[in-house]
Order: structure tokens, then sequence, then C-alpha cells
């Protein structure tokens, strides 16, 4: 079955991936390495064509705009620092564009320890506070202020999108993906695939029968004054 990379869906959206279909891809890839956490990049993020998401990691190195800070300082990888790197691509599956990552490794690197991701409530649709918790927890710059695993992010990101009733699974992230992929409306496609019941028409108001008008009362005769008596 045909995939596609998420780094090169996210190059045609400038504006990055519908909320709900973003925080989706990320919850499966955050569950699909519980196993054995580990540094991802979007590159490492596959889409397959009927929606379903993977994760092949491969050997390229990986940049240093998704390596946590005690990585940066010399550290190992661990699964906080798995949670970091997963917030650093929804955020950039979210806006369309990176986290971190600046115009050189040194400013790069700098971002990362030091600088904080600007909030996403008020500059992304549909993003709320509570989203906003999740990514300021997963890029927490002390890794025991981070979610303690990939399957707490998971948790929470799915938790998250059934609290805001957002509806989003394979389907509308196949319609996204292969809308972005064909210069399509990615917005339009996902509602489309989400296939919301249209709310029924309400009942036709029934017009009473218009009635006759009621005939006036006939004017009753005017009395005849009597005459005074002689």
């Amino acid at each position: 079955m045909r995939e596609v990379r998420l780094d090169q869906v996210l190059e045609r959206l400038p504006s990055g991936l519908p909320l709900p279909v973003a925080c989706w891809v990320i919850g499966r890839a955050a569950s699909a390495i519980a196993a054995r956490p580990r540094v991802l990049t979007p590159a490492d993020l596959r889409i397959r064509e009927d929606g379903a998401v993977r994760v092949d990691t491969t050997d390229a190195p990986i940049a240093f705009g998704y390596k946590a800070p005690e990585i940066i300082r010399g550290g190992g990888e661990t699964p906080r620092s798995a949670v970091f790197a997963l917030g650093a691509i929804l955020v950039e599956a979210l806006t369309g564009r990176p986290a971190f990552t600046r115009m050189t490794d040194m400013e790069t690197r700098i971002a990362v320890v030091e600088e904080s991701v600007a909030r996403l409530h008020g500059r992304v649709a549909q993003a709320s506070p509570a989203l906003d918790q999740i990514v300021a927890r997963a890029l927490a710059k002390q890794p025991n202020d981070r979610f303690a695993s990939t399957v707490e992010l998971a948790e929470h990101l799915d938790g998250f999108l059934d609290d805001e009733l957002h509806e989003v699974g394979p389907s509308e992230t196949a319609a996204a993906v292969a809308a972005a992929l064909q210069g399509a409306d990615v917005r339009e496609a996902v509602q489309r695939a989400t296939n919301r019941p249209v709310p029924a028409s309400p009942e036709p108001i029934q017009e009473a029968p218009p009635q006759e008008p009621e005939p006036e009362p006939e004017a009753l005769p005017r009395p005849v004054p009597t005459p005074p008596p002689p």
C-alpha cells in the first residue's frame, strides 16, 4: 500500500494540517514507539493511503530541532526526550513551521535550550488552552516536567480530541493527505470524510386556511320620534 512521509505532506501545507488530524497522527506515532521510544523527525512518520500511521526510522542524522535540551548538552536518548521530539513535530504539523529550527545549527541549539514555543490558542484554528498545556508539557525544558512516556502523551492527545468533540480517524487523515498531495482544500476534504449527518430540517409551519370575513351586522332602523300630545 502506498504511503507518504509527514514532511512531504507538510511541504504542501504552509499552514499545517487541520488540528484534529495533526493531533491524531502524532498520537498514533506516540503509541507506535511505546515499546522502543526514540527521537523522531517528520520524515520518520509514514501515512498510508488508508490513513494508518506507522513509524519507520532511518540511520539519517537527527536534526537539532527535534533533539531535547538534555541531548543538545550531550546526554542520551530517553522516553522523555522522545516525548520532546513528538511535541516539536506536533507544533510543526499544526503550524506548518518547525518549532525550533533556525538559520544555523547553533541558532537551532540555542532555541531548543532557551526558547519556548508561542501558544497555539489564538493563532491556530480550533486550538484551545487545553492543547497549549499539552504542548507546553511535552516541550518542557526539564525532562521531569514532561510526560513520562510517549504513551502518556498519546493518552492526553486522545483525551483532548474526545473532550473537544473532534471526530477524526484514518478516513479523515487519508482525506487530508490526499487533498494536500492534489492541491485541494484539505479542511473541506476532512469535513466530507467526517460524514456528519445533515441536521434535520424543521417541520414547515402549517398555515391556517384563510377565513372568509364575517358579514357585518345589519344596521338597526332608527326609532321614529313620537309627536308630543296636543
